[in-house]
């Protein structure tokens, strides 16, 4: 008698969970290397490979049986309130918005020139382009999210990353000891490295994301081997885990530390030391093992700092002037000032998301005589400017939600991702505050991948603990009956 064949089962929401999450990988992996995407093809090819993913994604929980996703009540808010700020957003470009919450710059046109819809954006094409990014970062956050419901895809999603950021690593470095200045088509200085990206302190940005990630990797293998009562003990135990079982993570971060020193970026330099201190308390809090392992950090990273770090020593010990392309330190609080003034100009309803060129042409005086500032260089400036106070409050209480539930995660759970996203999180806010590296499409990219990703495996762990808890009170509610 023959045995009876069971049918074969295919699970299409599985298959499309696997292919948005391969297409994913590819998407993060190509951004840095077409000049970190600031092409305007770049750019909108990750727009719409970032939408069309999201749609497939849709698609397979509609119709697949694994369609609960966990959202704890943090997440929740926070969509809603970064849905709220997006919507702001396309409506300052938008003819919906009420005729009064026009800019008053419309009006001041010369009457030959009538404008068909004042809008409350100073420059609504740039604004929708703006939103369109924005949509697509969210978008990459989102299926990063999704797709961190899976221990092993989320690690396959991080390490592609590590990958590609020790390849531009190399890169960056090797570019400078060939001295090859041309890549893929664009004449690039040299100096200070600068991977595939035109802007050394973006490469440093970029390259600092993947120091974070290696790093938390390191600390957490170090944490589980080197443990020990006496600081000779860890110290020794450290040492040789790094040197022996963890040498590739080792080699890794050395590799990634050289290449964001020899960047020479001074707001690259200060962020990560201080995300650096901040992740170092988060994972080990005090004790023996902290003062082993920043021992052996801080050695490391003035090895290197002392040799490839020669171009961030070289800017650290000066604050260069204004010029036609470095703004310099002056320059840079100039611009703040002029930010300033501009937001106090329309406070609520702000001059447009991405706007603001348009408002530097529109009020730069004899302040700026040479330095064209397509950027603030404060990239939170720039966005209280251009959304308003009320869209900029609710960005920050978004972001503030998801950072505390990733902080919560990385103290209390063994797992590496929350931890990275916090400390992803911490270095490019305090990096855009003297620089804008959010706002080059390969690193706001790479950066919405690893705070999803972070975001998801804290919800996961914190759905499990829930989950873990109910059952033993009702493990306990038996053994009373």
């Amino acid at each position: 008698m023959e045995a009876s064949r069971q049918p074969l089962r295919v699970n299409p929401s599985r298959i499309l969970g696997a292919a948005t999450t391969t297409g994913l990988v590819l998407l993060i992996a190509a951004a840095p290397w077409p000049i970190g995407s600031v092409q305007p093809w770049a750019f909108w090819l990750i727009v719409v490979l970032a939408w069309t993913l999201l749609a497939i994604r849709g698609l397979a929980l509609i119709s697949g049986s694994d369609a609960r996703v966990s959202l704890p009540a943090p997440v929740g808010v926070a969509a809603v309130l970064l849905l709220a700020v997006l919507v702001w957003s396309a409506l300052q470009a938008s003819i919906a918005a009420p005729a009064g919450w026009a800019h008053p710059i419309w009006a001041e046109l010369p009457a030959d020139l009538p404008v068909s819809f004042p809008t409350v954006s100073l420059d609504p094409d740039r604004t929708i382009e703006a939103v369109c990014r924005v949509s697509a970062y969210l978008a990459i956050g989102v299926l990063a999210y999704l797709a961190a419901r899976s221990a092993r895809r989320a690690r396959r999603l991080l390490w592609a990353f590590l990958v590609v950021a020790a390849l531009q690593a190399g890169l960056g470095l090797l570019r400078e000891a060939a001295g090859i200045r041309e890549l893929f088509g664009y004449a690039l200085n040299l100096g200070r490295a600068s991977g595939s990206f035109v802007n050394p302190n973006h490469f440093a940005a970029y390259v600092n994301l993947a120091v974070v990630a290696a790093a938390v990797l390191l600390l957490d293998a170090l944490r589980a081997e080197a443990d020990a009562p006496r600081l000779a003990t860890a110290l020794a135990r450290a040492a040789r885990a790094m040197l022996e079982r963890q040498v590739g993570l080792t080699l890794l971060l050395a590799l990634l530390l050289m290449a964001s020193l020899a960047s020479g970026s001074r707001g690259g330099f200060v962020s990560l030391v201080l995300a650096s201190v901040i992740l170092l308390l988060v994972r080990f809090g005090r004790g023996t093992l902290l003062l082993a392992v920043l021992g052996l950090l801080v050695a490391l990273g003035a090895a290197l700092l002392f040799t490839a770090g020669v171009p961030t020593l070289e800017r650290l010990d000066e604050l260069l002037p204004a010029s036609e392309l470095e703004p310099g330190a002056g320059g840079r609080l100039a611009g703040f000032a002029l930010a300033i003034e501009a937001w106090r100009q329309r406070p609520w309803s702000g001059h447009g998301l991405g706007a603001w060129p348009a408002v530097f042409h529109t009020l730069r005086d004899e302040r700026f005589p040479l330095v064209q500032f397509d950027y603030v260089h404060n990239t939170w400036l720039e966005l209280l400017l251009e959304l308003g106070a009320p869209a900029f409050a609710a960005l920050l209480v978004a972001f503030a939600l998801l950072l505390f539930l990733c902080y919560r995660a990385a103290v209390q759970a063994r797992e590496p991702l929350p931890a990275i996203g916090s400390g992803a999180a911490v270095l490019l806010g305090l990096h855009g505050l003297v620089d804008f590296p959010a706002q080059i499409p390969a690193v706001a990219a790479s950066f919405a991948m690893i705070f999803g990703l972070a975001v998801g495996r804290a919800a996961v762990w914190f759905a499990n603990r829930d989950r873990s808890r109910r059952s033993h009170r009702a493990a306990g509610s038996e053994d009373e009956l």
